[in-house]
């Protein structure tokens, strides 16, 4: 899941945190995957990246320029693979058999403030809706599409008074 951020030294503030929960029902199976059902993994915690009380501040992307304005995309990623396959091997810890339709369970959250507003968007698992889900910064079509099937809520702005 990656969004753009407006750049430009404004003192903006992004945060990302993973919350492990059922966002499919329980026992749901994921497609392509036999055997599965869906359950919350706890070993599939992203090595503790993002958990609620340790959120992450996310990486850097790029930046996009649209009508020569700069807009920063930063990004978070959940690693998921097996122990096994892990990267180094054992960090992280998920059973692809407690999978559902939307992959491992849970919710990534963001919050992104400046001096003036908050914003905020959650995406549900780890099967994406793009249409090309290696790409970093969905296109505008996958966004819409993620909304539409509720795997993305649509980012809530408030002014912090």
């Amino acid at each position: 899941m990656s969004g753009p951020v407006k750049d430009g030294g404004h003192g903006i503030k992004v945060a990302w945190t993973l919350d492990l929960e059922l966002v499919d029902p329980a026992g749901a199976p994921a497609p392509g995957e036999p055997g599965s059902a869906a359950a919350v993994d706890i070993g599939c915690n992203n090595a503790g990246d993002g958990l609620p009380n340790t959120p992450s501040h996310g990486y850097y992307v790029g930046t996009h320029y649209e009508n020569k304005k700069p807009t920063a995309i930063f990004g978070f990623i959940w690693h998921h693979p097996d122990a096994a396959e892990s990267i180094p091997p054992g960090k992280y810890h998920c059973n692809h058999l407690d999978m559902g339709p939307r992959g491992h369970q849970g919710i990534i959250t963001v919050v992104i403030r400046d001096s003036n507003w908050k914003c905020s968007a959650s995406y549900k698992g780890t099967n994406s809706t793009s249409r090309n889900p290696l790409e970093l910064a969905p296109t505008a079509a996958d966004i819409e599409a993620s909304e539409r099937h509720g795997t993305a809520s649509t980012p809530k702005c408030s002014p912090i008074h």
